[in-house]
């Protein structure tokens, strides 16, 4: 009885005006984070995107929820997403919010669409092979990587840039791009080099390079 009068207290300092959502941006990112960036598959975290929108809202006596289908989130009896955190979204995919104040049970419904965007599809390059271009034959020479960029490409790839690492870029974050690729000079042989290949999108797709250098033959005189 008493929670029944404290809660006749608050209400009309609550008061009942209808929630209205603001519009939610489309989720735009790319398909590079998994083994298959062609399948336009991808884990999102909603909670993260739409929480910059909803500030009005992350208050503890409101719920957002997230729904696959509109008449899930309008009714909010099926559909919710469980782990909105962690949720296996589909490129095309419109996902659907829902805020209600569960106090006056006012609520309103808003949505946004995920769009998964694919990395490039390269082309592993065959191997750099250049002759040792100076004495002694000591396997250290300078190559023109980019001679390469047209292979590992192809002929689909309109905009996209490349760039040749020492280092893994996709495990090691702090890698930096070999600043001339077109004058690079090992420091072994045979030696592996990365490519980062990164389209119009922004997105990012990954291959390796193998580069040797050729002895000069040795006159016996």
């Amino acid at each position: 009885m008493k929670k029944f009068l404290l809660l006749l207290l608050i209400l009309p300092f609550l008061g009942n005006a209808q929630i209205i959502l603001p519009t939610i941006p489309d989720l735009i990112i790319c398909d590079d984070m998994d083994s298959n960036g062609q399948d336009g598959l991808r884990n999102i975290d909603i909670i993260s995107h739409v929480s910059t929108v909803l500030t009005d809202y992350q208050q503890p006596n409101y719920f957002t929820e997230a729904y696959v289908t509109l008449v899930g989130a309008q009714t909010g009896l099926f559909g919710m997403i469980v782990s909105p955190t962690i949720f296996a979204a589909q490129n095309g995919q419109t996902l659907y919010i829902r805020v209600e104040n569960p106090i006056t049970g006012e609520f309103a419904v808003t949505q946004f669409n995920v769009i998964i965007n694919a990395p490039a599809i390269l082309t592993a390059p065959t191997p750099l092979a250049v002759c040792d271009n100076a004495l002694p034959n000591d396997g250290i020479t300078s190559f023109d990587l980019t001679q390469k960029n047209a292979a590992i490409l192809g002929s689909n790839c309109t905009g996209c840039s490349v760039e040749y690492y020492e280092q893994n870029p996709k495990v090691v974050t702090t890698a930096l791009p070999i600043t001339n690729p077109a004058a690079y000079t090992n420091s072994s042989n045979p030696k592996t080099l990365y490519v980062r290949v990164t389209n119009a999108n922004g997105c990012r797709s990954y291959t390796t390079l193998t580069i040797k250098v050729l002895p000069n033959p040795v006159i016996n005189n």
